[in-house]
């Protein structure tokens, strides 16, 4: 482990902020998200969600499947059917009510006072005044109270930083830290986890994830801290934080951290996981970016024109537009 830095910690803002923007300006170096990166990663707990979670929506509802069929056409009906695991009834779904208590988590920090959750917190209020359920009221709010009694009291975590942006100036990779706290004297980096269930649907307690360990080991040996409202844009769905060459000048070095946290949050449990997030972990990390890079970048240009027997010429080149060392 690195030796505690207490005292020696670099000065930088105790909150960031981010501006979404359509496009990359002239100048601007583009550096892939490390939640895009591990994106790339295998969920095969995904497949049994999606089953689940439709066959249940599914069952609530068998005369709209009727309905689909003899009105719309299978191909409609099939249509519908894909859908219905993204249909909440109203209530939040889990990626939003977890962007939500991080929201709140920040609040808290920045505050002082634990934030009251109000309908207009939805996020669709602004734009089509949609309002939070009363049982996601509840839900959240049973959340706060694990995050309370547990985190910040039991823990008594001393924040440094929250929601701030670093970046690797060699990798070429960025990302959002929730937060830096110091307890008992050292620095952590730590990552809030969210699910409105506590156990699996086998009765095991939930955690974080094992992924969590890559996410944490790319935000440790990250070179620099933003001290501006960072910029953040998407292409073909992959998230990209962009730097121009002053912000590159304005950032200030990573604090060097003694490990890693994953806070999971429940509305009945609250864990606080040790992560590994060492230079091991960091080289497997450094591997899952070259086979994002391949993925996102380079496998749609490897496979070249229909080759003409017996062997190619320059007038039917099967390389063409192949990049060519």
């Amino acid at each position: 482990m690195p030796p505690d830095t207490n005292g020696t910690t670099p000065t930088f803002p105790r909150h960031g902020t981010i501006l979404d923007t359509p496009a990359a300006e002239a100048g601007d170096e583009m550096l892939t998200s490390v939640t895009t990166i591990i994106g790339i990663l295998d969920k095969p707990a995904l497949i049994p969600w999606a089953i689940n979670e439709t066959a249940d929506r599914l069952i609530d509802a068998p005369s709209k499947l009727l309905w689909y069929i003899e009105n719309e056409g299978p191909a409609n009906a099939r249509k519908w059917i894909s859908g219905l695991r993204y249909q909440t009834g109203g209530l939040l779904s889990d990626t939003a009510r977890g962007t939500l208590i991080h929201a709140l988590a920040d609040q808290w920090m920045l505050t002082g006072f634990r934030p009251t959750v109000t309908p207009d917190l939805h996020p669709d209020y602004a734009t089509k005044q949609s309002v939070l359920l009363s049982a996601d009221v509840a839900i959240l709010n049973r959340m706060l109270d694990q995050f309370d009694r547990v985190w910040l009291q039991a823990w008594q975590p001393e924040y440094v930083a929250s929601e701030f942006v670093v970046f690797h100036d060699v990798y070429k990779y960025a990302g959002q830290v929730d937060a830096i706290v110091r307890i008992n004297g050292r620095l952590y980096v730590i990552d809030y986890k969210t699910s409105k269930s506590t156990y699996t649907n086998g009765g095991k307690l939930k955690g974080v994830y094992p992924e969590i360990a890559l996410q944490l080991s790319a935000y440790r040996h990250a070179t620099h801290a933003a001290v501006y409202r960072v910029r953040r844009t998407e292409r073909y769905r992959r998230r990209y934080y962009l730097l121009n060459p002053v912000e590159r000048a304005e950032a200030l070095p990573m604090p060097e951290v003694y490990g890693g946290m994953g806070v999971f949050i429940s509305p009945d449990h609250l864990g606080v996981h040790a992560v590994r997030c060492d230079d091991d972990v960091f080289r497997v990390y450094c591997n899952l970016q070259e086979v994002a890079r391949w993925q996102h970048d380079w496998s749609d240009s490897c496979v070249g024109n229909p080759m003409s027997p017996p062997y190619p010429v320059d007038d039917d080149d099967p390389f063409a537009g192949l990049p060519q060392e």
